[in-house]
């Protein structure tokens, strides 16, 4: 049975010139061992020289079923003994280079799969921040107590996003921040106040047109660090604090914490300072925001465009 087992494996790898063997009696005369035929007759001897044309297995293999193997036999073609280096190493380099093109295709669709899922997160957030200005004709203050509630009290301009004000049921495990643009000495677009001149008790007065002189005089403001701002962006991509805008508000979906510093929130985000990150910063290794803003003149347009409706 072994010896059968053992022809049967050199057969499935390609040694034809052993498939003809065939076993003899079995019997032992003198001492000598049990000896396989080939059909002409010849004695199959075993031989270490063997190891060096088909590896050291197969005397190994012979040894243990009794069989002996001719010396100086060839049983196997050229192109079936194995790996030289340079073969070898061609292969490696092939699969490391797959290896390679697969974790960047994997890593590539990962970071797609999550902009789309952040995007989505924030334009559900952005509608309902914008049912809030058409009711409420302000803006909301941003949560500062992380409990959903806006917190109006001080003149923070970042937080947590209010979603229970916001009549959501989720702020997404609390991985939404948003930024509003409030300037008390100036113009705070989270308070109803009267800025168009009408007086008290009438149909105007602290009406839709406040809203909008608010929003008018947010996008005529030059540019400040003391107040939320949205960085430009380098020709890398990467933001830049020194140039960008005012938003009305912004939102910024965290991922995971690509930088490692103990911080969802990745690159200038990771602060909550002024300065805000550029919508248009790529994914990378060490970040992962997702930013959207809403400047003051789109978010006039829009208002103007549901009182009119």
């Amino acid at each position: 049975m072994p010896q059968a087992l053992f022809l049967t494996l050199l057969n499935r790898l390609g040694f034809k010139r052993l498939r003809a063997f065939t076993r003899a009696r079995h019997s032992r005369e003198g001492g000598n061992p049990v000896r396989f035929l080939q059909p002409n007759g010849c004695q199959l001897k075993n031989s270490g020289a063997l190891r060096r044309k088909v590896g050291f297995w197969i005397p190994a293999f012979a040894g243990m079923t009794g069989l002996k193997i001719a010396h100086g036999a060839r049983y196997a073609p050229a192109a079936m003994r194995g790996f030289q280096l340079l073969e070898l190493a061609i292969v490696l380099s092939v699969l490391g280079v797959l290896t390679l093109m697969t974790t960047w295709a994997f890593s590539g669709a990962d970071q797609k799969n999550t902009r789309a899922r952040s995007a989505a997160e924030a334009e559900v957030a952005r509608e309902a921040i914008r049912a809030f200005l058409l009711a409420n004709k302000r803006l909301p203050c941003p949560d500062t107590d992380g409990n959903g509630y806006e917190s109006c009290a001080a003149t923070a301009e970042n937080g947590f996003l209010p979603y229970l004000s916001l009549g959501l049921t989720d702020n997404v495990n609390n991985r939404m921040r948003y930024s509003v643009y409030r300037n008390a000495g100036i113009n705070d677009i989270t308070r109803l106040e009267e800025r168009t001149g009408d007086a008290e008790n009438t149909p105007d007065y602290r009406g839709y047109g406040d809203t909008l002189a608010a929003l008018d005089l947010i996008k005529a403001l030059p540019l400040s660090d003391a107040h939320i701002r949205v960085a430009g962006v380098n020709p890398d991509g990467s933001s830049v604090c020194a140039t960008g805008t005012h938003p009305a508000f912004a939102l910024i979906v965290s991922n995971e914490d690509k930088n490692a510093d103990g911080n969802v929130l990745d690159g200038i985000n990771t602060g909550m300072g002024a300065c805000l990150a550029s919508p248009l910063q790529p994914f990378a290794w060490n970040y992962d925001d997702f930013v959207l803003t809403e400047s003051s003149a789109a978010l006039m347009g829009w208002l103007t465009q549901h009182l009119n409706n």
